[in-house]
């Protein structure tokens, strides 16, 4: 890595712990139009794109229609959990967050969420101030694993890819900021990731990030 001035985050899972809303928003779905549904497929999710995702439901349900309903109920769901208080930081997001301001890092955001939703997300969190640049998934024509978000976050930054730090969970955008050639940091929500690239670190948790940097940046 180089001089390391600019940090782009993803945000569901790796900010927020959103994933696990979203879990229950499936199954929420699911039972309320009567159908049953593998876990798995859940599982299966977590780090698509909406595009993608609603595909596989699709297949599994046999109809885009009915999986535009479903997806339709995760989403009250949610919101209803957002405005419940429901949906909370990841372990040390907040600390990293701050660190990450106080020392003058340029702090971004990548992710799939869409920007009416990512907004609404960092407006009830208290998180605005933090982002001096957004990319939301609908702002960008390729979504993870395509590099193109973290491209574009590159560009809004007006930052190199060696002075930049990509901070992920899944493998999904993992990859799209390899094919970028940023260096990440994987913190896994749910998958057992191998080592897939000599730009990646997968580290256990956010805390292992803070303490990182919070080490190389002591004076």
């Amino acid at each position: 890595m180089g001089d390391i001035k600019n940090i782009i985050f993803d945000l569901d899972s790796t900010l927020i712990d959103s994933d696990s809303i979203y879990f229950k928003g499936w199954l929420h779905a699911f039972k309320s139009k009567g159908i049953k549904i593998d876990e798995n497929i859940i599982h299966s999710l977590v780090g698509l794109s909406i595009p993608d995702s609603t595909r596989i439901i699709s297949d599994y349900v046999e109809s885009y229609d009915l999986a535009l309903e479903l997806r339709s109920l995760r989403e009250d769901y949610f919101y209803s959990c957002l405005e419940e208080d429901k949906l909370k930081m990841m372990p040390y997001a907040m600390e990293l967050l701050v660190f990450f301001y106080e020392n003058d890092f340029n702090i971004s955001l990548a992710t799939s969420t869409h920007a009416d939703k990512g907004e609404r997300i960092l407006d009830t969190l208290q998180l605005q101030k933090f982002f001096v640049a957004k990319t939301y998934g609908d702002q960008v024509k390729n979504p993870k694993p395509h590099p193109e978000i973290y491209l574009t976050s590159l560009d809004k930054l007006d930052a190199k890819a060696e002075n930049s730090v990509v901070i992920e969970d899944s493998l999904t955008g993992c990859t799209a900021a390899i094919k970028a050639q940023i260096p990440t940091y994987l913190v896994p929500y749910s998958e057992k990731i191998e080592v897939i690239s000599p730009l990646v670190n997968i580290v256990s948790s956010l805390k292992d990030v803070y303490t990182h940097f919070k080490d190389i940046h002591q004076p």
